[in-house]
This record gives C-alpha cells, sequence and structure tokens, in this order.
C-alpha cells in the first residue's frame, strides 16, 4: 500500500510514516494528525511510489485553515498509478477533491502513431483513478452497511456487534454512489457516457479462466434488491488491464470477486468498457473482502465463528464507523491500514494476516505496523493485536 514518509530536513532521516491509499483518505483524522506533527516538526514529505524520493508539499485547504492537503511539486515524477501524478488532474478534480467522469468512458484510439504514447500514458491514468473511484466506493460502502445494521433506537443499551448481509452490502453501496458527487455536481448513475451503464455485484469465475470472451456477471438490481445473471462480452485487453488492477504482491486471487463495472449498454451486444474487481470469501448469506490466499482460510473462520469486523479497504473506515467502546475523539489513530478490525468480547482487536511470509519486503512493513499496533495495546487504546500466520 502507499505510504507518505515523513523526513527530517536536515539529515533526510525517516520521522513518521502512514499509509494512503487514495486521495479521499488525506481528510481522514489520522493523515490530518500526521500531516499536523509533519507542519509542526517543520519536516518533509515524500511518496514511497518510486523510491521515497518524490517530494510533496503540504497546504492548508483554501476553505478551511485548519485542514490540510498535500499537493505534488512540478519538477519530481511518479508513477502512473500513484495518486499524486502529473496527469491525475485530467481523472481527478484536484481543488475539487473530486472524480471526474471521464474514468467511465471507453478509452481512446490513438489516430496517429505518434500520438500513441501520450494517449496510452493518459488511459492509464484514467484506469487507475477509476480503481481509486472502486476503492473508495467499496470502502465506503463497508462504513454505511457497519453502521446501519448496528444502529438501534436505545443508544444507550451496548448491544452486541452484527455482520451485515451480502444483500445488505450492495444496497448500502447503492446509497453510496447516489451520494457521491463527481466534478460536475452530478452522481455515477447520472453522468454515464450515453449508452453505458454502471453495473456492480459478484462474479464467481476466476479472472484467468475466463474463455470465449465472456464474463458472468451477478448484477444487483436496485428494484428488487436481488443479483440478476448477466452475460458481457469482455476483450483480452480489457481482462489483462483487469488481472493487473487487481494484482497483490504479483499475485491474482481467484474467485469470486465484488466488482464495479461500465458496460454499453446495447443489450444485444453488452460490452464492458471498464471492470475493477476484489476478490471476496463468502460464508452463508455475507462475504469479506480478502487479499491473499490465507485471508480467504482465515475470513472463513471468522465468518464460521460469527465474529463480527471490519475488513479495511482504504484503512480509514474505522474512523467512520460507530463504536460505544470509545468516544470519538479517544478513539485511537490507525496509521497503517489492518487486515483486520474485530470486535471481540475483550473488546476491539487488531488482526494482520501474514499472507506473504517469504516476501523480505513485506515483513519489514510488517514488522513496523506490528510495532505501532503493540504500543495501541499497550496504551490501552485496543484489546490485543494478533498476527495470524498459516493454519
Amino acid at each position: 500500500m502507499p505510504k507518505i514518509v515523513a523526513i527530517d530536513r536536515g539529515n533526510n532521516h525517516l520521522l513518521d510514516e502512514i499509509e494512503l491509499e487514495t486521495r479521499a483518505g488525506i481528510k481522514s483524522n489520522s493523515v490530518q494528525k500526521f500531516l499536523q506533527s509533519v507542519k509542526k516538526n517543520n519536516a518533509d514529505i515524500v511518496c514511497s511510489c518510486i523510491d521515497e524520493t518524490s517530494r510533496l508539499t503540504i497546504a492548508h485547504l483554501p476553505n478551511n485553515k485548519d485542514k490540510f492537503t498535500i499537493k505534488r511539486r512540478s519538477h519530481y515524477q511518479h508513477s502512473e498509478e500513484c495518486i499524486f501524478h502529473a496527469m491525475r488532474n485530467l481523472a481527478y478534480d484536484e481543488d475539487k477533491d473530486q472524480y471526474r467522469p471521464v474514468i467511465f468512458k471507453e478509452p481512446k484510439v490513438p489516430k496517429k502513431k505518434e500520438h500513441r504514447s501520450y494517449i496510452d500514458s493518459e488511459e492509464k491514468v484514467k484506469r487507475y483513478t477509476y480503481r481509486h473511484f472502486c476503492i473508495d466506493s467499496f470502502s465506503k460502502a463497508i462504513s454505511k452497511v457497519f453502521n446501519i445494521k448496528n444502529k438501534h433506537e436505545d443508544e444507550d443499551i451496548i448491544h452486541p456487534v452484527e455482520m451485515y448481509s451480502t444483500q445488505e452490502y450492495f444496497k448500502a453501496l447503492t446509497s453510496v454512489f447516489l451520494e457521491s458527487t463527481m466534478a460536475n455536481g452530478k452522481n455515477p448513475f447520472e453522468v454515464m457516457p450515453a449508452g453505458s451503464h454502471l453495473s456492480y455485484g459478484i462474479t464467481r469465475a476466476s479472472l484467468d479462466e475466463i474463455t470465449e470472451g465472456v464474463i458472468i456477471l451477478e448484477e444487483y438490481h436496485t428494484r428488487d434488491e436481488a443479483f440478476r445473471e448477466l452475460h458481457v462480452e469482455i476483450s483480452d485487453h480489457r481482462l489483462q488491464v483487469t488481472q493487473k488492477l487487481q494484482k497483490n504482491m504479483g499475485n491474482v486471487l481467484a474467485g469470486p470477486y465484488a466488482y464495479i463495472a461500465v458496460y454499453t449498454r446495447d443489450y444485444a451486444d453488452r460490452k464492458i468498457v471498464r471492470l475493477y474487481t476484489y476478490a471476496i470469501e463468502e460464508v452463508g448469506d455475507t462475504f469479506s473482502f480478502i487479499e491473499s490466499g490465507l485471508e480467504r482460510e482465515y475470513a472463513r473462520e471468522i465468518l464460521d465463528q460469527n465474529i463480527a469486523f471490519i475488513k479495511p479497504i482504504t484503512g480509514h473506515e474505522y474512523e467512520t464507523v460507530a463504536n460505544k467502546q470509545y468516544a470519538n475523539d479517544e478513539r485511537p489513530d490507525l496509521k497503517f491500514r489492518p487486515d483486520y478490525i474485530e470486535y471481540r468480547d475483550e473488546g476491539v482487536c487488531i488482526v494482520e494476516v501474514c499472507g506473504y511470509p517469504d516476501d523480505e519486503k513485506y515483513m519489514r512493513a510488517l514488522e513496523v505496523k506490528e510495532k505501532h499496533y503493540k504500543s495501541l495495546e499497550e496504551n490501552g487504546k485496543i484489546a490485543k493485536y494478533l498476527r495470524c500466520t498459516k493454519h
């Protein structure tokens, strides 16, 4: 996961770091406190996308001097998938902090060979920004459905935390889209290109098993709050792009997946224009997002045990869910995105599922995260930190 790193201006020593998946995360409490600390210590911040060499600037929001934003410095390079890439403003309005409708459009085909390089770069930026839009949407739906499921009229009584159903989750995702505002002031449904349709739900075939250029979607329909099977054409190129967007630690996980897609609306010839998938594990009528094979096993176990949990997608869901154990100002700030936040009998527990123990870089990053989680446990901010290794 991308990181923002604070370094000492005098000797470039690392002072602190925090994970940041999408630009929406800049507004989170944990990132805002991180930026306040950086400003107070007169430090610099760099992006981790290219060997922690791309420096960034902290700026006050123009309409709120108590809040900060992060801006790139023009002479530093960022990777194409980075949220601070120089061309990102083509697909994300950085002044309004909103996605542009262009992320839903069918990719351009260059008319001249000399235009290909620029159009390819432009398309990659739009592609990765579409991925960020989907991640933000999945994340917001987790917080929304969790709060809806655990809202009670008698707020003074502490009720057991409950998990939501798959159907309830996608109903919440519908609400997220309806409440979202794109850069032109409309919601995602309203900005679909002519002849295109925003689709979301579950697809079960693994991406590397799709043959004959057809993907089977179980599309969620809001009118009857149910899923309907749909066969949609997908090109080999679009399939390869989808695999790359989903790849984690060099691996493409097997299905099923939650998906968000845009396809052409001609029912005689439906065709995928954009597709983002996130692997899930289903147990009964609910599911968990997953990021490794070991997480699949672990998710199945805690779902079987009926343990309520949040599976963070951006890392900021915990700030926006109702939690009777803490007052809002006492909730611990998480600098990193845990694999699971569980509601057990002893209280709130943070879990890291060690899915890639043979990867040295992964294990070094895990050690840094564990140091943070253990300090929260020692200070009584969480009940327990747990590391799950191979079953």
